[in-house]
């Protein structure tokens, strides 16, 4: 055996599906009743709001959790599928059992139109933030030539303290 984790909060937690990233980590989805114990801070929703909510729940390739959260509204949310793309991104698909609350603005059905109808979701996993303290030298080979950037916000926590900065505009 290289690892094994337990999985859970303090009720009832059901394993649906998994799928694995490019990057070999491990993406489990499933449903809970449990109210503690299964979110991480800074996950989309941090609590259990309906009687069973769906739950997703990353760990690294040796089973270290990276974050984990809830998805669900007022009622009951039933896990069903999850797939990975070659970017990373994760792709969600359940039974909601409430009637809104789970779409987002201007998506093709913003409320639920029958007693059982599907969810679909595309979930980007949460970012660390915006770095602050740290300032773009002139001399640096990507800002050569451009005036020095201050970059603001709250610094980013967890992981291995390895973050991959990603560009998001020039002029």
């Amino acid at each position: 055996r290289i690892w094994a984790t337990y999985v859970g909060g303090n009720n009832d937690d059901v394993f649906q599906t998994l799928a694995i990233t490019p990057d070999s980590n491990v993406i489990m989805y499933g449903q809970t009743n449990s109210g503690t114990g299964l979110s991480t801070g800074g996950g989309f929703q941090t609590s259990l709001v309906g009687a069973y909510d769906t739950y997703i729940f990353k760990t690294d390739q040796h089973g270290n959790r990276l974050w984990s959260s809830y998805f669900g509204s007022t009622n009951q949310e039933n896990a069903r599928e999850v797939d990975v793309d070659p970017s990373g991104n994760a792709y969600f698909l359940g039974d909601p059992y409430s009637n809104s609350g789970i779409a987002t603005n201007g998506a093709y059905q913003t409320i639920q139109g029958g007693s059982q109808d599907a969810f679909l979701m595309k979930y980007v996993e949460p970012s660390a933030g915006p770095i602050s303290n740290n300032t773009i030298i002139y001399d640096q080979g990507l800002c050569l030539g451009e005036a020095a950037a201050l970059l603001t916000g709250t610094a980013p926590t967890g992981g291995t303290g390895n973050y991959t900065y990603l560009w998001t505009s020039s002029s």
